[in-house]
């Protein structure tokens, strides 16, 4: 037999024969199946494992036809039937073994001392000897259990080299051969072994090469694997829906069965066996089928063709995250423990980042760069779906999450329709947002709710929170208004991706009523009669009955008056409308009310986006958007209480939100409708010690400076604190200094050295200086840096001291005005001119961790300005000469290390004590 190192080096695409032919599909098996995980064949009956019905399922091995199902709450997996009856099945939910009798009675678990089985998957049968192979992907290692089910030996560790894996999530037995083939799903390959784990060879890659320089998807995901009965091999892909066959010297004989979503084809298959006849059978968990084919034309050993290929992806290639390949370049021993011993445990501790979609020593290749079939670029719509499949399916590494690529019986938030679709009350993602920008040709796909790379956000890897999320192309889905002082968000409902709901419309299959602390079963199969949102059937599960503690009707008990029993509850209760009955806010009073004041604190047309107790921010560029709970109750007890409360703060209010920001002395006085301390309608002022000289080398004299290239200070103090305005609710619109200073200024001696602020700074000598004062040219305006919130010109005059006052401009963008951030986005249109010079901003950039900014020409030679900095016009040349650069020391360290400006005379220039640039500038007229 060849070698794995010699099989390496075979020429790209030899072929010794012909390639097999398509299998010929003869049946479809599918009832009573949900998803297919696992297949074993008796001598009578077909055993489908079903995890996500926990069940496994029976056919007549000779007819196709249902014989029933046994029930497996733990989720059964792989299944192996010993010639003496009992049935072994590894299970989801616990990782082991179960041993159970003929009629599916559970005996045991298997015990693997000294080792611990973490996550069995697949499971082999050797029937002569009566040997049980378990291959348990979680350890990283399969078992062999002789007939009386003790440990014989426990074979391979984590890794990459020959004999080891990286989840080994398949196992078949040849005992005519005297060979164990075990599929190695994320080293991509199969490893074969003999019957007494000593490592033979090994055949695959991740894609293979073929003729015309194309390259092919082959070991992407491989799920299961056997051997028929002249010892060919058959693997089966999840990924890629392929059904391939190889010699054991691991030529290959074709590809047999390809991806198509019709009987005969492959959607996510999980496993292969080959039975007594050599017929073909393929567990199709996409389809929710097995599929059933002819036993394939004889060969000769001879046949086959050898590929060449590679284990790593372009992204592993050029990644600077990943230093780990999947390539096997490299022969080790195998480890070969033998059982009772107590030697060479291997721990199953490994690393990750992000888990688990990359795992520390796995390549991005696990699912980037295989562009074939069956959808193309996996960024597609279809070929990304199928990504994730091959995990989320119930044989595969993710079998507690399941995603099922068809869309009936609810299981799977729908993917690859049009993100707008009225019939699901959805009108797509907003033009420009971030979910918007992850359509695929106006599709959903994946990428669109979920960031697959990044759980910062939001689990399970969710692109902002469920509730943003879901509404971002539901809008008019209006959150429940309850009783109380809970808040709900979408998913206390729906449950986007539950594997175990049967309900419409995402419902999940168990509600938590949070009076009673207790989860409660729900059942929505149909919208009205039985089953539906409230039926009155005396079985209290509709989804209108089981969170009821305080309505008048359809309480979780049962108790209160009857009302539309099996009626359509959302024909009066819209989901629109916050389940209130018809009109919801707007049905007794305005939303908002049509006064003022109102309206412009909630000018958004747009009824949907108004909720009692919300605090979100849903302002628009033409209006701002502040949601009732922002100043009104956000318990619901305040509802209909005979008064108009207002209530500024609350302790409870969302962290981020507006009325969060506000501190407990917020308050609305009616006795002048005056609001007070509200973080909307306040300014930030500052304080700071003295600040003293900038630190110099006591020998040389440079200037000491940070990694940024700026000045440095002994230790001095800012004290940045909030400065509330109280405002008239009847009272004329606010301007600009209604709520903050136009511009923000500080003042010596309250701030030293204009530390703080940047924006402008009165000096000690009663002048203003800093960005509105500019060296005497033209104050920048807000738009320079604010460009997000204000893109108009503005008007200004200087008062006495250079003081520069601004006339009010109109904000552009309301969404990016009280929203509780600072936004800096410089100008990309207007450049301003600073005598004879015009700087742009298109390229600025400024980082908001340690308040820097970048290419921002206006600074000329400082390369980095941070924020609040100490400035002090005519008082030392070194801190002039941040932007005239004087720098130090010489030679330079790093690039904002620099002498002074070409044609700058350096002995003019350079630092002298007792010499300031007033020594030789004269403050008026400005000499630039």
């Amino acid at each position: 037999m060849l070698s794995s190192i010699a099989l390496a080096a075979l020429p790209l695409g030899i072929v010794f024969t012909g390639q097999m032919a398509p299998l010929a599909h003869l049946d479809t098996l599918s009832q009573g199946l949900e998803a297919p995980a696992r297949l074993a064949v008796t001598g009578s009956e077909i055993l489908v494992t079903d995890p996500q019905a926990n069940t496994v399922v029976r056919f007549d091995l000779a007819t196709g036809t249902y014989i029933g199902t046994w029930t497996e709450p733990a989720g059964p997996v792989g299944i192996a039937v010993h010639p003496d009856g009992r049935i072994f099945v590894s299970r989801r939910d616990d990782g082991q073994v179960g041993v159970y009798d003929s009629s599916f009675v559970f005996q045991h678990a298997l015990d693997a001392s000294p080792f611990v089985v973490e996550g069995a998957t697949d499971l082999a049968m050797d029937a002569v000897t009566g040997s049980l192979y378990v291959a348990d992907s979680a350890a990283d290692r399969y078992y062999v259990f002789g007939a009386e089910e003790s440990l014989v030996r426990a074979v391979g560790s984590r890794g990459g080299s020959s004999g080891q894996f990286r989840f080994p999530s398949s196992i078949a037995i040849d005992t005519a051969n005297d060979l164990v083939v075990v599929g190695d799903q994320d080293n991509f390959r199969g490893q074969l072994f003999d019957l007494n784990g000593m490592y033979m060879r090994r055949f695959g890659y991740r894609t293979k090469y073929i003729s015309g320089g194309l390259v092919e998807g082959w070991f992407a995901r491989s799920a299961g694997i056997a051997f028929d009965q002249v010892g060919r091999i058959y693997v089966v892909d999840a990924l890629m829906d392929t059904l391939r066959v190889f010699t054991s010297a691991g030529a290959e004989l074709g590809k047999v069965v390809d991806h198509d979503a019709s009987p005969g084809g492959l959607r996510t298959p999980t496993d292969v066996v080959i039975d007594a006849s050599g017929r073909v059978l393929v567990a199709n968990s996409g389809t929710g089928s097995v599929e059933i084919f002819a036993p394939p034309p004889a060969s000769r050993d001879s046949e086959g063709t050898f590929f060449t290929g590679t284990n790593v992806s372009g992204q592993d290639r050029n990644s600077k995250l990943r230093g780990a390949r999947s390539r096997i370049d490299q022969e080790v021993p195998v480890e070969v423990v033998d059982g009772g011993s107590g030697d060479g445990m291997p721990s199953a501790a490994r690393g990750g980042w992000d888990p688990p979609h990359v795992l520390a020593d796995v390549s991005c290749g696990r699912c980037h760069d295989v562009d074939g079939q069956p959808g193309g670029h996996v960024g597609l719509a279809e070929g990304q779906a199928q990504v994730c499949f091959s995990c989320h399916t119930g044989g595969g590494q993710a079998p507690g999450s399941l995603v099922r690529p068809t869309t009936n019986l609810g299981m799977s938030h729908a993917w690859g329709v049009d993100a707008v679709n009225a019939a699901y009350g959805s009108v797509g993602p907003p033009a420009g947002s971030e979910l918007e920008l992850y359509l695929e040709n106006g599709l959903i796909k994946c990428a669109t709710c979920h960031d697959q790379h990044s759980q910062d956000i939001a689990a399970p890897y969710l692109r902002m929170n469920s509730t943003q999320l879901c509404r971002s192309c539901h809008s008019e889905h209006i959150i429940h208004t309850p009783q109380g002082d809970w808040q709900p968000v979408c998913t206390d409902c729906h449950a986007p991706h539950d594997p175990d709901d049967r309900n419409l419309s995402l419902v999940a299959g168990g509600v938590f009523n949070q009076t009673l602390g207790i989860e409660k079963p729900v059942v929505l199969t149909s919208r009205s009669g039985a089953n539906s949102f409230a039926d009155g059937d005396g079985t209290y599960d509709g989804i209108c009955e089981v969170c009821h503690t305080e309505t008048t009707f359809h309480k979780h008990d049962g108790s209160g008056g009857a009302h539309n029993e099996g009626v359509t509850c959302t024909g009066c209760h819209a989901h629109a409308d916050g389940f209130m009955a018809s009109g919801a806010c707007d049905a007794c009073h305005g939303a908002p009310p049509a006064t003022g004041a109102h309206l412009v604190h909630f000018g958004v047309n747009d009824l949907g986006l108004v909720s009692y107790g919300g605090t979100d921010n849903v302002s628009t560029a033409a209006a701002y958007g502040f949601q009732c709970g922002t100043c009104h109750p956000l318990s619901f007890t305040a509802h209909m209480n005979g008064s108009v409360d207002v209530e500024l703060y609350d302790a409870a209010a969302p962290a981020g939100s507006l009325k969060s920001m506000s501190p407990p002395a917020a308050a609305y006085s009616e006795i002048d409708s005056t609001c007070s301390n509200v973080y909307c309608h306040s300014r930030t002022d500052w304080s700071s010690s003295t600040v003293g000289d900038p630190l110099t080398d006591p020998v040389e004299g440079w200037a000491l400076l940070d990694s940024n290239g700026n000045l440095t200070y002994d230790p001095y103090t800012v004290t940045e604190f909030p400065v509330y305005s109280t405002v008239s609710w009847s009272g004329a619109s606010l301007d600009c200094n209604g709520c903050h200073r136009n511009p923000p200024q500080t003042q010596y001696p309250n701030v030293y050295a204009a530390v703080g602020n940047s924006h402008a700074a009165v000096d000690d000598w009663g002048y203003e200086n800093l960005h509105n004062w500019n060296m005497s040219f033209d104050p920048l305006f807000c738009r320079v840096c604010h460009y997000s919130t204000v893109t108009d010109a503005m008007t200004w005059t200087r008062i006495a001291g250079d003081i520069t006052l601004f006339d009010d401009v109109a904000i552009a963008d309301k969404r990016y005005h009280v929203n509780g951030a600072k936004d800096v986005a410089f100008d990309p249109v207007n450049a301003v001119t600073y005598s004879s010079q015009t700087f742009t901003f298109e390229s600025s950039i400024y980082d908001p961790a340690d308040k820097t900014c970048s290419n921002v020409g206006c600074h000329l030679e400082q390369c980095k300005p941070a924020w609040g900095k100490p400035y002090r016009w005519g008082w030392g040349s070194l801190e002039c000469d941040q932007c005239h650069h004087y720098g130090g020391p010489w030679p330079p360290t790093s690039p904002c290390d620099t002498l002074p400006r070409a044609g700058r005379d350096f002995d003019t220039h350079g630092y002298y004590p007792g010499m300031d640039c007033g020594s030789c500038h004269a403050r008026l007229p400005a000499i630039p």
